[in-house]
């Protein structure tokens, strides 16, 4: 497998993080508005949506070293978003 593919798809799980990141702290923001448990079930139900969706498709023609590739950026992605958004509520 080409190392260029690699991280094409690193990049991607990477894109995939922050677009669940994104729809996960557009939910909190709107967390003081009455029916709450709706407008995180809804987002629950979008960010997975979105990322076993793009997973699946990253995963297609059963390319594993693809997938690993794509969940080391997703979890990189997600260790320098907490990080940040850490320094910003200090």
């Amino acid at each position: 497998m080409s190392v260029g593919i690699l991280l094409l798809t690193a990049f991607l799980g990477g894109m995939l993080a922050v677009i669940y990141l994104a729809i996960l702290w557009w939910a909190v923001q709107r967390l003081p508005q009455h029916r709450i448990g709706i407008w995180f079930f809804v987002s629950l139900l979008a960010r997975l949506s979105i990322v076993i969706a793009g997973f699946y498709l990253i995963l297609q023609g059963g390319h594993w070293d693809r997938l690993l590739a794509a969940l080391g950026g997703f979890v990189i992605v997600k260790f320098i978003w907490m990080r940040r958004v850490k320094k910003t509520t200090q």
